[in-house]
């Protein structure tokens, strides 16, 4: 299972910088959108965009009422993250090790993204072939990870997440699943005791080396 920004594509600085040009174009400063990014680890792109247009509006920079800007202001983020994530480099390896690992194993991508954004996304990168399922909002990525336990009918030690941040973790310890980190400049955990990468090149040899553990476990 696999995180989608900052595992299989760079994108994780354009989507922040996507936030703060949506707001720059209505007048509101880069401080109070980091201001805001800073402390919104736990929202989706929804409830930062709300929680940016509440301090914008409470410090007079919007005057229009909070609510009725949030719809649009998704909308325009959204357009802005499709076409980079699209288009934008891969992270090392991923073009070669989705193959290896597809033939072997059954893949899902798990995002944050909206879903429908997300598998046109997949779409245009010619990855659909590689994965069983692309997953993302308004679904959590715990309750796409449980979903997939129960379609592939596996133990949750038999999952392994790929992911770069603290959700990813805390959404496959939630589960019982395996995790495995891959650095990059979205990681807010700490690595002390993790099983970290740089990238994905050689996933497939640490994956098959995590199975033949569970095997020797059993």
């Amino acid at each position: 299972m696999f995180d989608f920004d900052g595992v299989l594509v760079d994108s994780n600085a354009v989507k922040r910088e996507a936030y703060v040009r949506i707001f720059a174009e209505r007048g509101v400063p880069r401080d109070l959108v980091g201001a805001v990014l800073a402390n919104s680890a736990d929202a989706d792109r929804h409830g930062v965009i709300a929680r940016i247009v509440r301090r914008a509006h409470d410090a007079g920079l919007m005057t229009a009422p909070a609510p009725d800007l949030v719809p649009g202001l998704v909308e325009a983020y959204n357009a802005i993250c499709e076409e980079h994530t699209a288009t934008c480099a891969e992270v090392r390896g991923v073009s070669t090790v989705l193959p290896r690992l597809a033939g072997r194993y059954a893949l899902y991508v798990a995002s944050d993204t909206p879903e429908a954004p997300l598998r046109r996304v997949v779409e245009r990168r010619r990855w659909t072939p590689y994965f069983r399922d692309v997953l993302g909002r308004p679904r959590t990525k715990a309750e796409n990870l449980a979903s997939i336990l129960a379609r592939e009918h596996v133990a949750p030690d038999a999952v392994v997440m790929i992911g770069d941040s603290h959700r990813d973790l805390a959404a496959a310890r939630q589960c019982g699943c395996r995790f495995v980190g891959i650095r990059s400049d979205g990681n807010d955990f700490s690595e002390s005791a993790l099983l970290m990468l740089d990238d994905v090149s050689r996933l497939d040899t640490v994956i098959a080396a995590l199975g033949q553990q569970g095997a020797a476990r059993c």
